[in-house]
Order: C-alpha cells, then structure tokens, then sequence
C-alpha cells in the first residue's frame, strides 16, 4: 500500500479508492496500515505530498500553486497551510530560506576569500 500511495501522491486518492485496490474494506485497510505503520493512509498520503512539495521548492522554479497542483492538493491555501502546519514555514519562507543558504555557500566559493581586497 505505501508503494501504490508514494506511486501515485498526485492522483487525487481517498480511502475508497486505496482500499478498492487491496480488495480491502476501507475500515479494514485503514486499521491494517495504522497497525503496520503507525499512521492512517491518509496521513501518510499527505506526508509524501509534503516531502514531494518540500523537495520541488528546494530544487526548482514552480509556483507554490503549481506544485501544490503537482503533488495532488488542488487548493493552493490548503497546501500552504498543510505545509506550515508540517514544517513551521510557508513554502514561501521555506524557498526563501533554502535559496539564500545556496547563495551564500556558492558565493563564498566564488566572491568570498582572498581572491578580492577590500
């Protein structure tokens, strides 16, 4: 079940249709996953969204609404929320603050140093 929610986090799954999969009731699927991994397929379905979200903001250009659309939550203030609520920043400030760190790292590499006086 974890391999069919981390294969398909973009598709907008609930628990009728993970448990349709397993040939599972859904009540039965649930207390299995819970059992086996500690949490509902739900929320382990919004997790991998999040760490999915999380790496698009910190490797690429995509708005937060596109990647909100990327990952399977079609609300883009239900991802903002979600992803706070899991991280303690926006994606905003999450982007901001991994490509100011980046910045620096490459420009100490290239600006910093002694190759330049001041």
């Amino acid at each position: 079940m974890k391999i069919l929610i981390e294969d398909n986090f973009n598709l907008r799954l609930d628990l009728t249709d993970m448990a349709k999969a397993v040939n599972l009731s859904p009540w039965r699927l649930a207390h299995l996953f819970k059992a086996e991994v500690g949490i509902s397929p739900l929320r382990y379905l919004t997790l991998v969204r999040l760490q999915k979200a999380r790496h698009l903001l910190e490797t690429g250009f995509l708005t937060v609404r596109e990647i909100a659309c990327a990952v399977g939550v079609p609300s883009a203030s239900h991802f903002t929320k979600s992803f706070k609520a899991a991280y303690g920043s926006s994606p905003v400030q999450h982007r901001a603050a991994h490509f100011r760190t980046a910045a620096i790292t490459a420009g100490d590499g290239v600006f910093g140093g002694s190759r330049h006086s001041k």
